[in-house]
This record gives C-alpha cells, structure tokens and sequence, in this order.
C-alpha cells in the first residue's frame, strides 16, 4: 500500500483478523482457527454473518452485500469447491461461466470487496452477472494479436538496418481474407507533417492574440503548455531567453517575466511579427512560434471564447455590418447580377395609401419592357 501514500485517496485494506474469521466461520477446520478463536475473543470477528446466499432469502440476488457478507460469500464458495469431489481437483484452473451459480458468486463477492477497498461502489449480484454477461472473450484474443504486431515492429526498430520509415508498417485487419488467403493488411508509414511540430524539426506555427493584454504568464500557461503541450519549455526571441524549466533550469533568474505583458518584454517585447522559439529537452521538440498582434474586439467572441487563436489562418472577424447594412450590400449584389446578365431593370417605387404621400412606400423591381433604339443607322430591338 505504500504506492498509495502520495495518492488523493488513499484505500483502506480490509483488516487481516477480519479475514481469518472469515475462514474459520466457512471452514471450521482451518489451519488459521486459532487465529479465528483469538479474534473471537478480541470482539467477536468469527461471528460473521453467514453467506448471504444462505441467509439473504428470496431476494439475496437483488441485494447489496457488505464487505463482511462478500468474505463470507467468497470463503463459503471455496469451502463449496473443496467439499465435492468433482469440482476440487479443479481449484486453480476453475472456468468462468456466468451461468454457473459458484462461479458467479465467487466473481461478485471478491469485485465488491475489492472495490469497497477503493470506495466504488458496490453491485448486487443479479447486476454484477449482467456486467460480466458481457464480457467477450474475442476482446483478449484481439489484444493479443495488436499486442504481437507491436512487438514485431519493434524488433525491426531495435535492429535498426533500415529508416524506421522504411522498416516499420501499418498493418490492418481485413474484413475478408485478400485473394492470397491474407487477413492482415500492412502499408506504408505516412511521411511526416512538414506543418507538425513533432514530426519536423523547426516547423513554424501562428498564433493570433492581442499583445497589449496577454500576460506572459498566462501565455505560458494557456498557449505553449495547454495549447501546444509542451512539458518544461524554454522560451527565447531576439537576443536570448526569456524562460526556462527543466533539469539545471533557472527558474528563478526569470520569474520577473511572467508578470509582464507580451509587448513589455525585454529585448523591445514580444509583438506582432516577432518569432519566439520554444524548446522542451524532455519531449524532443522544438517549434518556431510567430506571434500576431492582434485586438480582440475586432474578432468573433462565440467562435474563438479563448481570446487566442493558432493556426496558419487568421481568425474569424466580428460582424462590422447590422442588418441595414447587409441590406444594402445584399441589393447591390443584386443590381449587379442584374448587369450583368445584360436585362434592364426598372425599380418603382408606389405609395400604401394610394398616392396621398403620407403612407408608407413599397419598392419592386419589374424588368423594362422591350423598346427599339437606333444603333448605327440601324433599329435594334432590346
């Protein structure tokens, strides 16, 4: 248990003498009934409640045992197994079947108790064979070819003959056998992403944010270690570093930065277009970062709620037009589409209220009739 002592919640193990009066109470005539008398003479620990499949009634499958009723179930199974002849050459090498009434009491007093050890909360045993119903043995059978295949391909890695990009394979699982009889499928690896960080040393990214609010602190934080994911990054532009962290880092030397905002940084800040460098020695990686200045009130709130934004393009702009305004932009659109496929367009404009000229105004477009102009002498129908 001493794994647990640095843990948030530390288990509580089920005391030693509360097991041994489990035994004594199943099995009388265990090695460990001298042990079962001492706790019974301490406080009665071998008057255990019996198995409650024995003592639980009608409905012991819809209830929830205790930790006391789940030693005694387990121990009364074993004792169960061991007293019939048939079944006790077979004590170690016992099959599950969830069918089968000891092996499923046995299944579900020994998951409670060990979850009651780390405070899960327990099953009655009707639940506890549904869960196990659906258990499907292919599961293990699967994890053991996925399991095979990486260890082959890590052979071929520890031998180191050829480029791992020419070595190592994909490989999957065919739905049907190929022409060949084949079930798996290998391909080639994908070449790295000249865009990813991890994959290709000294790639460039972006980041947009307004450098006349961010923190470098917060920038620290939000962007490089919980956008990027970088472990113990050291930070550096222009003339040299600005932070560091990791084994001989000094961290302290750089604990005035982080208050600052970007743009008050040394070496003239940290502002639109500067490229800032960011290595992490524990991770293998390293990225060059430009940094965008940019005001956030210019950019949409509800699609970028971070206040940042990295990617190659810039981030989506807040509506400047209202409704009137797209409107406007709407029928000019219009007009000239309606140039553009060469009709003539008229525009009325006629009165609600029948041409007093206090009622409100209704504008349509019809296309103008058809009239005869004369071009080059000639009369011409348009």
């Amino acid at each position: 248990m001493d794994k647990y002592k640095s843990a948030r919640f530390v288990p509580a193990a089920v005391d030693l003498a509360t097991i041994n009066a489990a035994i004594d109470a199943a099995i009388p005539s265990s090695p460990s009934s001298s042990s079962g008398a001492a706790a019974e003479a301490q406080g009665g620990l071998s008057s255990l409640p019996p198995p409650p499949s024995v003592a639980g009634g009608r409905e012991w499958a819809r209830q929830v045992w205790t930790p006391s009723e789940c030693l005694a179930e387990l121990c009364s199974c074993v004792a169960e197994l061991w007293g019939d002849a048939s079944k006790s050459g077979a004590i170690g090498k016992y099959a599950f079947d969830k069918d089968d009434k000891i092996s499923m009491r046995f299944v579900a007093a020994a998951a409670n108790l060990r979850g009651s050890v780390f405070k899960i909360e327990s099953l009655n045993f009707h639940d506890v064979k549904g869960v196990a119903g659906n258990i499907i043995p292919a599961i293990a059978t699967t994890n053991a070819i996925v399991a095979g295949q990486q260890v082959h391909e890590l052979f071929k890695v520890l031998d180191a003959k050829v480029p791992v990009r020419e070595a190592c394979k994909y490989t999957y699982w065919r739905r049907f056998p190929s022409r060949q009889g084949h079930l798996l499928q290998p391909t080639k690896l994908d070449p790295p992403n000249p865009k990813c960080y991890v994959c290709s040393q000294g790639a460039m990214a972006h980041v947009y944010l307004d450098t006349s609010e961010w923190v470098f602190e917060d920038f620290l934080a939000k962007v490089v270690k919980g956008r990027l994911g970088f472990n113990e990054p050291t930070v550096s532009y222009a003339s040299g570093s600005i932070w560091e962290e990791g084994d001989d880092a000094d961290e302290e030397a750089f604990k005035t930065n982080l208050p600052k905002k970007l743009e008050a940084l040394p070496s003239g800040g940290v502002v639109d277009g500067v490229v800032v460098g960011i290595d992490d020695y524990s991770q293998d990686m390293e990225l060059q970062l430009r940094v965008h200045h940019l005001s956030w009130d210019e950019v949409d709130g509800e699609a970028h709620p971070e206040s940042f934004h990295v990617g190659d393009n810039p981030p989506k702009l807040a509506a400047v037009q209202g409704d009137e305004g797209d409107k406007g932009a709407g029928n000019a659109e219009s007009s000239a589409a309606d140039m553009d496929s060469g009709e003539v367009v008229l525009e009325v404009t006629e009165s609600a209220s029948g041409g007093d000229g206090g009622g409100a105004t209704e504008s349509r477009k019809r296309p103008a009739e058809a009239v005869d102009v004369e071009e080059n002498g000639k009369k011409v129908r348009s």
